[in-house]
């Protein structure tokens, strides 16, 4: 008996409304559209001035400041030593194995440049830059519009980032700023918790004969239609100040 293994489907064609796009263009027209479709949102965002408003209505007083500590040589060793052991890279062509490799050699001279990019707040150009990959989420496969862009940073950009992520979760967490109906960014909690939580209203409900409503609310490219503005302002207003967005 023979086996036929199957073959990894590759897409020879793309579309973008009616028009055909082939493989030898696809690069050109998924970046333009990624870019287009921010665009497009951006001028579809209602006032500003009204968001702005309703920050501050719901923010009236003062939250703590965040404290300005600098990195230490060892919170950037570990935050190496937790890289992943993959096989991809970025623009810069290194691996995360070689970044772990070279780890005691290395942590030296980036926790320097990483302090002074938080002193001066300036991050450098090269730390932006990244190979951007449209990953396929629902629907036709041939249509652009169903790709998102998935950015592979480089590993010395992504160190910076937990840097950061780990500083300011500290700072949310311990000043009490998430609300404990929120799920994401907090440690031994996931989206079983939700289903649950969820689940336990429901039948708490059922139980004393009460009626049950539910609102589901889905927020497509919710995460490109953030005003940086209004981001902005909401970490000043959390204590979170002195950021600045320039470049090298």
């Amino acid at each position: 008996m023979l086996l036929h293994r199957s073959k990894k489907f590759t897409q020879t064609e793309f579309k973008l409304g009616n028009k055909n796009v082939s493989t030898n263009q696809s690069a050109r027209i998924f970046n333009n559209y990624f870019i287009n479709t921010v665009d497009e949102l951006i001028t579809q965002q209602t006032n500003i001035e009204l968001a702005m408003f309703s920050l501050r209505e719901s923010f009236p007083y003062e939250f703590p400041q965040i404290i300005h500590i600098p990195f230490t040589e060892t919170a950037v060793r570990c935050t190496i030593s937790s890289l992943q052991n993959n096989n991809l890279c970025s623009y810069d062509g290194i691996y995360n194995k070689i970044l772990k490799l070279y780890n005691s050699q290395i942590s030296k001279p980036i926790t320097y440049i990483y302090n002074n990019s938080l002193n001066f707040g300036i991050c450098p150009k090269q730390l932006k830059y990244a190979f951007i990959k449209p990953c396929f989420k629902k629907g036709n496969k041939s249509q652009i519009p169903n790709y998102r862009p998935i950015p592979l940073l480089p590993g010395f950009s992504k160190i910076f980032e937990l840097l950061i992520f780990h500083r300011l979760k500290q700072h949310l967490i311990s000043n009490n700023f998430l609300a404990n109906a929120q799920f994401g960014f907090h440690d031994n909690i996931s989206t079983e918790n939700v289903v649950f939580k969820l689940i336990e209203s429901i039948f708490n409900a059922w139980y004393n004969k009460q009626y049950v409503t539910g609102i589901f609310c889905d927020l497509t490219k919710a995460f490109y239609g953030v005003s940086h503005e209004v981001l902005i302002s909401k970490f000043q207003f959390h204590g979170v100040k002195g950021s600045k967005l320039n470049c090298l």
